[in-house]
C-alpha cells in the first residue's frame, strides 16, 4: 500500500521487524499471526491489511545486503523449500538490478558533480560580479541536486556585515541581508559564529534541540524540511560566507550531498576572496579618482562656493548618499561662514552663516573633539549618541537617517575649520574605509579653504598696503628712520635675550644705544642696593670712565631720575640738576648735552644709561623717550636675568661645594687634613686672596691651617692674643664680623703676615655652644665681602667646627678602645694554660688566635682524679673588655663546678645557674665540656650552645660527637636543661674541639671555610701529632682567609687517646 511505502522509506533499521533479515543475511518466516509479532508503538499496523503469514528474504550480492523482499498472505501459510528457494532467487536477481542501478546512478552523480564544479569554476573565472556568481552557483547545483531553495551570503569578518546575499526559492530570487549583520538567531549566523557545517534532515523537528536558533523563511513562506549549510573560509580560516541548500521534503539530502556542498564551498571561497579583493580595488580606484578630482578643484579654484559645490557633486556621484552635509567655520569663534546641505537630490539653504554650530549636535562633537564619528545604525546606536552627550535631531517624516559618517576639517596648525558628513537612510552603509576616504577629502577641502582665505586676506592686505603706501610717501624719510630704529630695537632685544653674562650685556647695550639714537657717547652706571653709590660699568666709545664711582645720595639729577622714573634731558649749563663737580667733569669730556634714562627692573631703578652729545643738544620727542624706555627696559631685564643666572650658577656651585665639603670632611678624622680640605673648597665659592683657621689655645689663637701664602710666608703655627685682634672680637661676640677697609680701621692690628689685607671677614667656629676657633678670609680689595659671603662662610665654619669636633672625639674614642683591647688581650692571655704538662694516656695540644678586637674564646684542661681529665672550650659573646671580663667569670665558675660535680651535664647546669645573674642582657656563654676517663677509654660530653667536636677514629673515619637535641648557651635562662653523651674511645682516636671562628673564617668573596673543609682536613691530617695538627689547621684557615680581616677569635684543641 502507498502508506506502507511512505512509512518504510525512512524507517530506522534499529526498530524495524526486518532488522534480523538485514543483519543476519537470511530469510525470515512467519506462517501465522504475523501482526501479533509487531510492536504497534514502533510500527503503524493500521497501514497493513490483516496479514497472517509473511516471508522476508534479503537482497544480497557478494555477501552485502542491499535490501529485503517481503511476501505477505492473508491466511496462515506453510512455505515449502521450493517457495523459499524461488523467493531467494527472485531476491538475488532484484539485488543485481538494484546494484546496477546504484552504480549507474553513482556514475551519473559523479559526472554531474564534476560538471557542476567545472561550471562554477568557469563562471568564477569569467564573472566579477558577486550576484552573478551566486546565480551561476545556484544553476550548477540545480543540475545535480534535487533542491527547492538555495541561498548564499558573503560575510566580511572585519565589519561583521553581509556584503552580498542571494536567495533563490523555487526559481524566484530574493536579496538577503545585504549591508547588514546576519540575524542573531539565524542558522546562517550560527554557522558564522561556530565555523562549522550545520544540517537538518527534518528541520521543524530537529531544530527544537536548538532553542537559540530560528528557521528564517528565505522567500516562500513555507519552512524548509531538509537544510544543509556550509561555511566558506579565507586563507586565515576566517568565515567569509555561507552556502545553503534546502528542500521542502524531509530527508532530501544525504551525507554524499553534504560532502559535495563542502567541496563546492571550498572552491567558491577562493573565488569569493578574489572578487572581494577586486571589488575593494575598484572601490579604492573610484575613491582615489574622486580624491584627485576634489584635489584639483581645491588647487585650481578660487571661489570657495564653487569648490564646495564641486565636492558635493563628486561625493554624491560616488557614494549615492541620502544626505550630504558640509560646514565651514572660523577656527577661533566657531561661527559658520559657508554651508552646503543636500538631501535626496534637493539642495537646502539652512541659513547657518553667521551662527555657531548647534550645541549637542554631531557636528559640534566633531568640532570640539577634532575626531571623526561613525554610526552604522543611528536607530540602534542612540545610546552611543547619549554617551557622548549628543542630542540626536528628530527623525524627518518618512525614512530616518540610519548610517552617519563625519570627519573634521583641520587647518595646518590643527585648528578646526569645518565638518564633512555623509548620511544614508539605509544602515551599515559606511565603514572605517569611508572615514579614511572622507578624511583625505577633508584634508583637500581644508587646503582649498585655507588657500581661498589666504588669497582673500592677501587681497585685503594689498588694498591696505596700497593705502599705507600712499600715506607713507609723505613720510618716507621718517618711516625709513623709524624702521631702522625698530629693527635695531628688535635686534637689541633679540641679542640681549641670548646673553647671560652681565659684562657682555652692558658692553653690547652701550654700543647699540649709541647707534639707535645717533648719540656721540653713552655710559651705563649701575647703582648699589642702598642707592648710595653708582659705578660706571660700560661706555661707548671708550673714554676711560669705566670703574669710576658716582655719588648718588644728595645728587639732584639722580633724585629726579628716581622720582620720575622717566628720561631726564640736561644741557650742561643747567645748574639746578648738576653739581659743580659733575658739570666740570662733563665739560672736560666735551659733552654739550645729555639725556639720562633709568634702567628699571622689578619696579626698582637699578642704574641709568646716558645719551651724550659733543656738539649741539639732540632734540628728542615723546616718541623717542618711549623708545628709550622700551630699549632701557629690555636692557634692565637682560641685566636682571644675567644676575639671576649668575646667582643661580653661584648658588649651584655653592651647594655643590658644600656637599663636596661635607663629603671630604667626613672622609677624614685628621684635623689638619680636614682644615686643608675646607680652605681648598672655600675658594671655589668665595674669591679670597688668603684664608686661615685659628684655634683657641688657652688665651691665645694659634693658626692651624692657612691657604694663599707662599711657602716662605706660611703662617701656620703662629699665635696671637685673644685680646686686641679682629679674630679675638669674633670669639668674644660669637658671631661673624666684617671689616670693609682695615686700612681705615684704627683698631685693626696689623701683622707681618697680614700686611696685604684690605678687607677681612671673620667667622666663629662653633660647636656644642662654644667657640673653638675663627675662620679668617682676607682680600686685597676693599669692600670685597657681601652678605652672601658671610652666609656661605658661616656654613663652612659650622662644617669645619663639626668636623674638628668629630675628629677630636674620634681620636679620643680610638685611644680608649685601644686601651680596652689591650686590657682584654692581657686578661685572655693570662687565662690560657701556660703549657700542657704530660698526661698519662693522653696527648693534648691547644691554641687560641685572638682577633684584633679580642673576643671571648677560652680553653682549659683539668686533671680531676687519677686517669680522669676535663676539657673546656668556650666562646663568650661580644668583643673587647666586656667579653674578656665575662670570659674570666665563666672560666672560673666552670673550673669550680668541674671539681664539685662528676657528670658533665651537672657541671653545665650549675655553671649556668651561677652565670645567669652575671651575664648582661643580650650576652651568653657557649661552652663545651668533655670528661675523658683514660682507664676505661670513655668520653662523656655535654654542650651548652658550643659546636660539636669531631672524632677521628684510628682507622681514619671521621664523625661528630653530637647530642640528641640542641641546647641553649649558658647565661640566658636559669631553667635551661643540658644533656650528655657517652662515646667509647680506642687507642689512636683523635678529638678536635674548635670554636666558630674556625668554620666562619671567610675569604674576600665572603665564602666561609665551613664544616666540610674542617672534616676533610681532620681526615687527611689527623694522623699527625696533636701539636702539628693544631699548627697545620691554623695555617690552612689563615691561608684560606688570605687578606680578609679576622673578625673573631679562633680556638683549636686536639686530644689523642692512648699516647
Amino acid at each position: 500500500p502507498p502508506r506502507y511505502a511512505t512509512a518504510a522509506a525512512h524507517s530506522p533499521l534499529a526498530s524495524s521487524p526486518l532488522r534480523p533479515v538485514v543483519e543476519q543475511n537470511r530469510a525470515q518466516l512467519v506462517e501465522r499471526e504475523w501482526r501479533v509479532r509487531l510492536d504497534p508503538v514502533l510500527f503503524p499496523l493500521d497501514i497493513f491489511p490483516a496479514f497472517e503469514a509473511a516471508l522476508s528474504v534479503p537482497l544480497s550480492i557478494s555477501g552485502t545486503v542491499l535490501g529485503t523482499l517481503s511476501i505477505f498472505g492473508l491466511q496462515p501459510h506453510h512455505f515449502s523449500k521450493h517457495e523459499l528457494d524461488l523467493a531467494q532467487a527472485v531476491a538475488n536477481q532484484l539485488a543485481i538490478v538494484v546494484d546496477n542501478n546504484r552504480l549507474l546512478a553513482e556514475h551519473e552523480r559523479q559526472i554531474a558533480e564534476l560538471q557542476a564544479l567545472g561550471a562554477i569554476g568557469r563562471a568564477a573565472s569569467m564573472s566579477y560580479d558577486l550576484d552573478a556568481l551566486l546565480r551561476h552557483i545556484h544553476d550548477a547545483l540545480r543540475s545535480c541536486l534535487a533542491l527547492d531553495a538555495f541561498s548564499m551570503v558573503i560575510y566580511n569578518p572585519e565589519t561583521g556585515l553581509i556584503t552580498a546575499g542571494l536567495s533563490i526559492d523555487e526559481g524566484v530570487s530574493y536579496s538577503m541581508w545585504n549591508g547588514q549583520p546576519p540575524p542573531t538567531g539565524s542558522l546562517t549566523a550560527a554557522i558564522i559564529r561556530r565555523g562549522l557545517p550545520l544540517s537538518f534532515a527534518d528541520l521543524p523537528v530537529e531544530i527544537e534541540q536548538f532553542p537559540e536558533l530560528e528557521a528564517f523563511a528565505m522567500g516562500s513562506p513555507r519552512t524548509a524540511r531538509t537544510w544543509v549549510g556550509m561555511p566558506l573560509f579565507d586563507r586565515e580560516q576566517r568565515v567569509i560566507g555561507v552556502i545553503t541548500i534546502q528542500s521542502y521534503v524531509p530527508y532530501a539530502f544525504d551525507d554524499r550531498d553534504a560532502r559535495f556542498i563542502q567541496d563546492v564551498a571550498a572552491q567558491v571561497s577562493l573565488h569569493v576572496q578574489n572578487i572581494a579583493l577586486l571589488v575593494q580595488r575598484e572601490r579604492q580606484i573610484r575613491e582615489l579618482d574622486a580624491i584627485g578630482r576634489i584635489g584639483q578643484l581645491a588647487t585650481a579654484g578660487y571661489d570657495l562656493d564653487e569648490i564646495l559645490d564641486g565636492v558635493r557633486a563628486t561625493l554624491l556621484a560616488l557614494t549615492e548618499a541620502s544626505v550630504f552635509y558640509l560646514l565651514i567655520c572660523e577656527s577661533e569663534s566657531g561661527i559658520i561662514t559657508h554651508s552646503v546641505f543636500e538631501e535626496e537630490g534637493e539642495r537646502f539653504e539652512l541659513a547657518l552663516q553667521g551662527r555657531p554650530i548647534n550645541a549637542g549636535s554631531l557636528s559640534e562633537w566633531i568640532i570640539r573633539n577634532r575626531e571623526p564619528l561613525l554610526f552604522t545604525d543611528l536607530v540602534e546606536q542612540r545610546d552611543g549618541l547619549k554617551a557622548r552627550g549628543i542630542q540626536p535631531r528628530p527623525d524627518r517624516p518618512g525614512e530616518p537617517v540610519r548610517s552617519w559618517a563625519g570627519v573634521p576639517l583641520l587647518a595646518r596648525d590643527g585648528a578646526q575649520i569645518g565638518v564633512l558628513s555623509l548620511q544614508d537612510y539605509r544602515p551599515y552603509r559606511y565603514d572605517d574605509q569611508t572615514i579614511d576616504f572622507l578624511s583625505q577629502v577633508a584634508s583637500h577641502i581644508s587646503l582649498g579653504v585655507q588657500k581661498v582665505r589666504l588669497i582673500d586676506e592677501r587681497e585685503r592686505q594689498v588694498l591696505a598696503n596700497a593705502q599705507l603706501f600712499l600715506e607713507a610717501q609723505a613720510h618716507a624719510e621718517a618711516a625709513e628712520r623709524e624702521a631702522y630704529r625698530l629693527q635695531l630695537v628688535n635686534r637689541i632685544a633679540a641679542v640681549l635675550s641670548t646673553r647671560l653674562d652681565e659684562h657682555e650685556i652692558l658692553d653690547l647695550a652701550a654700543r647699540e644705544f649709541v647707534k639707535l639714537f645717533w648719540a656721540d657717547h653713552t655710559g651705563i652706571v649701575i647703582f648699589d642696593d642702598a642707592l648710595e653709590r653708582g659705578r660706571v660699568a660700560a661706555e661707548h666709545p671708550g673714554r676711560g670712565t669705566v670703574g669710576q664711582t658716582v655719588t648718588l645720595r644728595d645728587n639732584p639729577l639722580i633724585g629726579q631720575l628716581l622720582a620720575t622714573r622717566r628720561p631726564v634731558a640736561i644741557p650742561v649749563p643747567e645748574v639746578g640738576l648738576l653739581t659743580g663737580e659733575t658739570r666740570a667733569s662733563l665739560r672736560s669730556m666735551g659733552i654739550a648735552s645729555l639725556v639720562i634714562v633709568p634702567l628699571i627692573s622689578r619696579d626698582k631703578v637699578i642704574g641709568s644709561i646716558s645719551l651724550d652729545s659733543y656738539t649741539a643738544a639732540n632734540l628728542y620727542g615723546p616718541a623717542d623717550e618711549e623708545l628709550m624706555m622700551t630699549v632701557a627696559s629690555s636692557m634692565a631685564v637682560a641685566i636682571e636675568n644675567a644676575r639671576l643666572f649668575a646667582a643661580e650658577q653661584q648658588a649651584r656651585r655653592t651647594a655643590d661645594t658644600l656637599r663636596e665639603m661635607a663629603r671630604v670632611t667626613s672622609s677624614s678624622f685628621d684635623p689638619a687634613e680636614v682644615l686643608r680640605l675646607i680652605l681648598a673648597e672655600l675658594q671655589r665659592v668665595i674669591d679670597y686672596d688668603t684664608a686661615s683657621v685659628m684655634l683657641i689655645d688657652g688665651d691665645m689663637l694659634r693658626i692651624a691651617a692657612a691657604q694663599g701664602w707662599t711657602p716662605a710666608e706660611d703662617p701656620r703655627g703662629l699665635v696671637y692674643p685673644l685680646v686686641g685682634s679682629g679674630a679675638g672680637q669674633v670669639v668674644a661676640l660669637a658671631r661673624p664680623l666684617v671689616k670693609e677697609n682695615v686700612l681705615a680701621d684704627e683698631g685693626w692690628a696689623h701683622t707681618v703676615t697680614g700686611n696685604h689685607i684690605c678687607s677681612w671677614l671673620g667667622v666663629p667656629l662653633l660647636t656644642r655652644g662654644r667657640v673653638i676657633g675663627v675662620l679668617n678670609i682676607d682680600s686685597r680689595a676693599t669692600q670685597r665681602f657681601s652678605q652672601r659671603d658671610v652666609d656661605v662662610a658661616s656654613t663652612f665654619a659650622n662644617h669645619a667646627a663639626l668636623a674638628l669636633d668629630n675628629a677630636q672625639l674620634y681620636q679620643e674614642s680610638v685611644t680608649r678602645v685601644e686601651q680596652e683591647m689591650e686590657i682584654a688581650r692581657e686578661i685572655q692571655s693570662n687565662l690560657f694554660p701556660r703549657q700542657q704538662p704530660p698526661r698519662p694516656g693522653l696527648q693534648v695540644a691547644a691554641r687560641c688566635v685572638p682577633a684584633r678586637e679580642t673576643g671571648g674564646d677560652f680553653y682549659d684542661v683539668l686533671e680531676l682524679a687519677a686517669d680522669r681529665f676535663a676539657m673546656l672550650v668556650g666562646d663568650v659573646s661580644g668583643k673587647s673588655l666586656p667579653a674578656a671580663m665575662l670570659m674570666a667569670v665563666a672560666r672560673s665558675t666552670a673550673r669550680s663546678e668541674a671539681r664539685n660535680h662528676e657528670l658533665p651535664e651537672r657541671v653545665l647546669s650549675e655553671t649556668n645557674h651561677w652565670l645567669v645573674d652575671d651575664v648582661p642582657h643580650g650576652s651568653f656563654v657557649a661552652l663545651g665540656y668533655a670528661l675523658i676517663d683514660v682507664g676505661t677509654q670513655r668520653l662523656t660530653y655535654a654542650s651548652g650552645g658550643q659546636l660539636s667536636p669531631l672524632l677521628r677514629r684510628s682507622d681514619g673515619s671521621v664523625q661528630y660527637v653530637e647530642l640528641s637535641a640542641p641546647s641553649l648557651p649558658l647565661g640566658i635562662t636559669d631553667d635551661a636543661c643540658y644533656q650528655q653523651v657517652e662515646v667509647a674511645l680506642n687507642t689512636g682516636d683523635t678529638l678536635l674541639f674548635y670554636t666558630d671562628g674556625v668554620v666562619e673564617s671567610h675569604d674576600r668573596a665572603r665564602a666561609l671555610y665551613g664544616f666540610e673543609r674542617l672534616e676533610a682536613f681532620l681526615q687527611h691530617e689527623g694522623h699527625r701529632e696533636p701539636a702539628e695538627i693544631v699548627e697545620r689547621l691554623l695555617a690552612e684557615v689563615a691561608a684560606y682567609a688570605g687578606d680578609a680581616p679576622q673578625h673573631d677569635d679562633i680556638t683549636v684543641m686536639v686530644v689523642r687517646v692512648g699516647a
